[in-house]
């Protein structure tokens, strides 16, 4: 039998489909919300006609429709790398370090030891996957 241990959640926070917060997230889930939506325009590389196809086929997509988060300003603000090398990373990546910033822009533990303290981030539809805070 595995050895329980107790955890503690330090910090919580989310971008989904039609919820920029967490908040809005679970209003979503109880009031059966669907962010499910027709493709934004800009969003096709050529005429959404042309894109569709309901056979699967290279470089084509299955459906006109899809669950989409909304764009995030972000703010390089606070980070400790240069401004102009943070402005130059993927999306995702601005992404993962805004909703960081706001799951731990909470409330602080008196005594955090690091060391012990695993982070567990999720992007997409990936697994969790644990990241060691670093000391």
């Amino acid at each position: 039998m595995m050895k329980r241990s107790p955890i503690a959640v330090v910090g919580m926070a989310g971008i989904f489909p039609g919820a920029p917060d967490l908040p809005t997230y679970w209003h979503n889930i109880v009031s059966k919300f669907d962010a499910n939506r027709e493709v934004s325009p800009d969003r096709w590389v050529a005429d959404a006609e042309r894109m569709v196809n309901r056979t699967p086929a290279q470089d084509r997509a299955f459906h006109r429709r899809g669950c989409f988060v909304d764009p995030v300003a972000f703010d390089p603000t606070g980070f400790d790398l240069p401004p102009d090398l943070l402005q130059d990373l993927d999306p995702m990546v601005h992404l993962v370090l805004s909703v960081g910033r706001t799951a731990v822009s909470g409330p602080r533990p008196i005594r955090f030891n690091r060391k012990r303290a695993p982070v567990l981030r999720t992007t997409g539809v990936c697994p969790l996957i644990p990241h060691v805070v670093p000391a």
